[in-house]
């Protein structure tokens, strides 16, 4: 018998009984589990939850016998033992403590360099080696963000499916009158619903709403706004309690009632309402996940959003040089050698000093090796000296000879890695050619876009440019841009048309048949919609070495008012960039 029942605690035994025979079941146990999570939890979750540290424990323990390298064990660590927990902790909260220990397991035998060795020297922290390899860490997980980027899915699925039976046994229970965004904690709740509200602010952050028609949206209450730092009306007004967006438009049609909205809204909602455009392709609102392009709610995108919250300061430098030493084409042993050689990891003699380790401190003629790194602005030079023969001779040669290939040995602050740019190409026959991109003014809230179009001699016919207000995403900013080329070709009725793009992820969205549940996904719907209506216009990917006219253009839009220019009214540093590509 597969199936067994629970009874709470003064339920009666011959109730018990009669409802068990009845039902053709067996009582359910306190040490019961189904699917290998338990079914009941007690007040000691440590108690019930400890399998999971001893299963770790036992998988750890059985990989210490293995001769294995530092990045075999990163590969191990990070495709095994980080996943070991992930079926429970997908639905129960682990505490601090916990994880804690299970971190230290996973620490400990990273930097263990012997099966004999009990524990090794620690020259990193755990929470410093989980920081993301753009940087300077190794990507490892922290296993107390992962648990709630986890447990932010199973509250998306209480917004997105809130038909499903759990969605309403927990609608029922604790927010009945709301939704999971706005749902308190109340009184004597479920160890489960305790857990999905720690990720309660996660899901906050992340969900916005995807307009279509606003019929289903609330003007004051959720979050439909183009701003990826608050999406929500800031206006207190009584006039739109309780109304819906659809309230906003002009009856009838999918455009705003500008004068209503600047009558309403203070400055910085007017702006971002009346940039937000509006898709008559697009039936219905949707509910959208705002760190991914296609809407839709992912684990690894809500962990990089916790984790890029925590290294807001990293200075771009940085991040590029880290980015660039990973994709390095040399054995990933050899890339983490090198990576604890720039971090201070490695135990050379002045290290082995810091951590009060007896060695010789004068230098043996044959076991000097010195490398020195320059990184970034800081010039700062790691030096690294006694190193054993073996890897003198062996491995430190060759990373030396790859490193030497790969333009990576000296300053590697300096690197330039060269993208084999594409030049501008006329257009064949009697065919116009438009170059399209879009820039973000982050410090000003809002975007830009510009575009060019030349025919085949490589004269210009016309040119514009334009920016709105709102903190969006690169893909949807690229998206507009697109959208705007395809609405003014639509408007003059022109034909035999290829419109280039610098953005791949755009290109293949519109060549794609998958729908996407976002406002990117939308735009893109107009996009293909726009393109189905015209004749012989085609969109394709070009490299921006080959956009650098629309890339100056869509940098040049200062002003909300779009610009459109000819050749006697372009602006002469537009100009000059033209004449370089013909």
């Amino acid at each position: 018998m597969k199936s067994s029942i629970f009874f709470s605690k003064n339920t009666d035994d011959r109730v018990k009984h009669n409802i068990c025979t009845i039902l053709g079941m067996s009582e359910a146990n306190e040490q019961s589990t189904y699917l290998g999570l338990p079914n009941t939890m007690g007040r000691n979750k440590n108690a019930i939850l400890g399998f999971l540290k001893e299963k770790m424990q036992r998988r750890i323990e059985g990989w210490d016998s293995k001769l294995l390298s530092r990045a075999g064990k990163e590969v191990l660590i990070k495709t095994v033992a980080q996943s070991l927990p992930n079926y429970a902790i997908s639905v129960f909260l682990l505490n601090k403590g916990m994880c804690e220990e299970m971190e230290s397991m996973m620490c400990s035998f990273w930097w263990r360099t012997s099966n004999k060795s009990t524990k090794g020297i620690h020259w990193m922290s755990w929470d410093r080696m989980c920081v993301p390899k753009d940087r300077g860490g190794l990507g490892f997980r922290k296993l107390r963000d992962f648990n709630i980027a986890l447990l932010g899915k199973q509250g998306w699925r209480l917004m997105s499916n809130p038909q499903s039976l759990v969605g309403r046994i927990f609608k029922s229970r604790y927010f009945p009158r709301g939704s999971f965004l706005d749902a308190e904690l109340g009184s004597n709740p479920s160890f489960i619903w305790r857990s999905l509200m720690e990720a309660q602010s996660l899901v906050k952050e992340g969900c916005r709403i995807a307009l279509g028609s606003g019929m289903g949206t609330s003007i004051m209450k959720d979050p439909w706004l183009l701003d990826m730092s608050y999406p929500y009306i800031t206006t207190v007004n009584q006039a739109i309690v309780d109304r819906t967006v659809d309230s906003l438009m002009v009856m009838g049609e999918r455009r705003w009632d500008v004068d209503l909205v600047l009558d309403i809204f203070n400055k910085r909602d007017a702006d971002l309402i009346r940039s937000m455009p509006l898709f008559s392709s697009v039936g219905y609102d949707k509910l959208q996940w705002c760190f991914e392009k296609d809407g839709e709610y992912s684990v690894s995108s809500a962990y990089n959003h916790i984790q890029d919250k925590k290294f807001l300061n990293v200075a771009v430098g940085e991040i590029q040089f880290w980015k660039r030493f990973w994709k390095t084409k040399v054995p990933p042993k050899a890339l983490n050698l090198v990576w604890r050689a720039v971090t201070n990891c490695l135990p050379t003699r002045i290290q082995l000093i810091t951590k009060h380790v007896h060695v010789q401190r004068s230098y043996p003629r044959l076991s000097v090796c010195k490398m020195v790194f320059s990184i970034g602005a800081k010039n700062k030079p790691y030096i690294l000296t006694g190193l054993w023969r073996q890897l003198l001779h062996g491995t430190m040669l060759n990373i030396n000879r790859q490193l030497c290939c790969a333009g990576l040995y000296g300053k590697l602050g300096m690197i330039k890695f060269g993208k084999g740019g594409e030049l501008w190409m006329k257009s064949i026959g009697n065919t116009i050619k438009i170059n399209v991109d879009a820039s973000i003014f982050e410090d000003q809230n809002r975007y830009g876009f510009g575009w060019v179009a030349r025919n085949n001699e490589g004269r210009l016919l016309w040119a514009k440019n334009g920016s709105r207000w709102g903190k969006v995403s690169a893909e949807f900013v690229e998206a507009m841009g697109l959208k705007e080329v395809l609405s003014w070709l639509k408007e003059r009725n022109l034909s035999n048309v290829v419109v280039e793009s610098d953005s791949l992820v755009t290109i293949q969205a519109i060549r794609s048949s998958i729908s996407f549940c976002s406002s990117f996904g939308f735009c893109i719907s107009e996009c293909q919609r726009l393109i189905s209506s015209l004749s012989n216009v085609d969109v394709c990917f070009v490299k921006r070495s080959a956009n650098r006219v629309a890339h100056h253009l869509a940098r040049a839009s200062d002003s909300l008012a779009d610009c459109t220019y000819r050749e006697s009214t372009i602006p002469a540093t537009i100009m000059d960039v033209i004449h370089r590509d013909i």
